[in-house]
């Protein structure tokens, strides 16, 4: 099996070719580092953006049960039915990259309604 390296997530860019995609603020993407998940940050971002579109937004939340614990939210707005919203949620866990062992954070998906 072969293991593609990914570019850390300082080289991931803050916009993508999409004018309309906001950008990822610096300070989210330092934290990704900071919680050990620059190595796949990248491939989440890609995935977000092929399920939902590239309007979502990333923040970073502690946990304010677990110590030294954070969530990395990434936000998205639900355009479509139920149904087809549950499929992208249940691809999306399944697609995440599970690379993390290292981690201090944990990727999670929060699903709103449309603006």
């Amino acid at each position: 099996m072969t293991t593609r390296s990914m570019d850390p997530a300082s080289h991931l860019p803050l916009v993508s070719a999409g004018a309309a995609e906001p950008p990822i603020p610096e300070e989210v993407m330092a934290a990704v580092a900071r919680l050990g998940l620059a190595e796949v940050f990248p491939q989440v971002v890609e995935l977000t953006r092929e399920l939902f579109g590239g309007a979502f937004k990333v923040s970073v939340e502690e946990d304010p049960e677990i110590s030294n614990w954070s969530d990395v939210v990434l936000t998205v707005h639900a355009q479509s039915s139920v149904d087809e919203i549950l499929e992208k949620n249940t691809l999306w866990h399944r697609r995440l990259p599970h690379e993390t062992a290292e981690a201090r954070a944990a990727f999670c998906l929060s699903i709103e309604a449309p603006l």
